[in-house]
């Protein structure tokens, strides 16, 4: 149990300077007590007296002294104003006393709690006094109460937090000696060690009845919570001379603890294929609010489905998502938030993991030259693609046969005109296959030499001379 409300009203009282007393007053069920105010200095005047109870914003009682008359017999007229829920039972004679109280009637546990008197004079300083209220039945069994706040234990302790000490203070009437238990282990003065890994330190002290009291208290001190206590079985137990034991009282102690595990499924993921990611919270409670992320995404992921055991010790979130080629190598976020524990830290844990999104191939193909080629030239082509798995069969393509190539650069050396064509690179790896957008490649034939009409003639020319001259040899020989 957090004292919020107790630390709120002090904070509204914070406003006057005022000098304040603590005490606890134990209480039988029915009978009458009363709730003491700060004592007024000589000769000073009191303007106004207000008791509070717990976190209520109201006083249940108001004295009003008009024209801030003495409490030491001056004539004034008073007023008297009980909360219309307390009429009846509660009254002040706050103009014969020097130590104004409040008394109430007919205790019942309802009245447990934290009283604050607040005595405000004419100079308008002010005086305030707190009393924690214990009421106790009536029976020889045991009740245990909050040590701070006088509040009454029921099953439950709690809910704690995680570190935070536990003062509990078991009471009953005179005549019994006290005993504490936890999960069926005695607890004696002093500080117990349990065998956990975790340490846990009980300061005991046990006070006996004093002379102006019916009852016998027994306080016990948990110092710094840890989450193996949570469910742990508080128990106080009383014995009389005769060791005759009563009926005892337990609560279970109620814990909210931070996250202290996170697991996230590991996997493979496709692009454009829906996936399903798992991630479990351990010992959050209560249970936290889970979201999902993707870095480098805007927003968050829906988290399709979660699963609370039934202890409430393991949460588990499910996210479906469909991946993209932009996610690879992207971090999935599975983020905690034990939202009854945001003020405090570790309140929130994240387990991430680095996303591995496989796709078919994304294919390019350029050339070394733009234009037409000159015979004899080298050409060369290359095929570049991005892909994961990135390992992936490479395949050449010239106008839709398939070439007897695997690299990712095709080489001519030497390109003629049977070149020419369209050419492209289909790339294949476990996800699939792309095919680049074709290149067209042409190949201009070698230049033939150019003949004037006057070399024609000129030839024809050299011929017939060639041809008479060796006509003429041949008759000359003949004769």
């Amino acid at each position: 149990m957090r004292l919020l409300p107790f630390v709120i009203f002090l904070f509204l009282l914070d406003g006057y300077s005022a000098s304040s007393d603590s005490n606890v007053t134990l209480v039988r069920s029915s009978e009458r007590f009363q709730v003491k105010c700060p004592t007024v200095p000589t000769r000073k005047r009191v303007r106004d007296i207000v008791w509070f109870k717990d976190n209520h914003t109201h006083p249940i009682y108001r004295y009003s002294a008009d024209n801030a008359v003495s409490l030491y017999g001056h004539p004034t007229i008073h007023q008297h104003q009980p909360l219309e829920m307390w009429k009846g039972r509660v009254f002040s004679f706050v103009e014969d006393k020097e130590q104004p109280m409040l008394t109430i009637g007919k205790a019942n546990p309802s009245d447990s709690g934290v009283y604050v008197c607040q005595v405000t004079l004419s100079d308008r300083h002010s005086l305030a006094t707190s009393t924690t209220v214990l009421i106790v039945g009536d029976s020889n069994r045991p009740e245990l109460f909050y040590t701070e706040t006088g509040q009454r234990i029921k099953a439950f302790v709690g809910p704690m937090v995680e570190g935070d000490d536990l003062r509990v203070t078991c009471v009953i009437q005179r005549g019994f000696t006290l005993q504490w238990f936890l999960n069926e282990r005695r607890i004696s003065e002093g500080y117990l060690t349990t065998k956990s890994a975790t340490r846990l330190s009980a300061g005991v002290r046990i006070a006996g009845p004093s002379a102006n009291s019916s009852v016998v208290q027994s306080k016990l001190w948990l110092k710094a919570l840890t989450r193996d206590m949570h469910g742990a079985v508080l128990k106080c137990a009383a014995y009389n001379e005769e060791h005759n034991l009563t009926t005892p009282v337990s609560a279970a102690i109620s814990l909210w603890t931070r996250p202290a595990e996170m697991r996230i499924q590991s996997r493979t993921f496709s692009a454009g294929v829906p996936a399903s990611v798992e991630c479990e919270i351990v010992g959050s409670r209560p249970v936290p609010e889970v979201t999902w992320r993707i870095s480098g995404r805007p927003g968050q992921l829906a988290s399709t489905f979660t699963h609370v055991s039934k202890d409430n010790a393991i949460t588990t979130s499910v996210v479906t998502f469909v991946p993209t080629e932009e996610d690879q190598g992207r971090t999935l976020i599975c983020e905690a938030q034990n939202q009854a524990l945001h003020n405090f830290p570790g309140s929130s844990a994240n387990q991430t993991l680095v996303l591995n999104v496989f796709y078919k191939p994304n294919v390019e193909c350029h050339t070394n030259r733009l234009g037409p080629l000159e015979e004899g030239t080298i050409l060369v082509i290359y095929c570049k693609y991005r892909a994961n798995p990135e390992t992936a069969e490479i395949i050449w393509y010239k106008d839709g046969a398939r070439l007897e190539r695997n690299a990712p650069v095709l080489v001519e050396h030497s390109v003629r005109g049977k070149h020419s064509g369209r050419y492209s690179c289909e790339a294949v790896n476990a996800e699939g296959a792309a095919r680049c957008q074709e290149i067209v490649i042409a190949v201009n034939s070698a230049p033939q030499p150019t003949v004037s009409r006057s070399s024609v003639s000129h030839l024809i020319l050299a011929q017939m001379i060639i041809v008479f001259a060796v006509a003429q040899t041949l008759l000359h020989r003949g004769c």
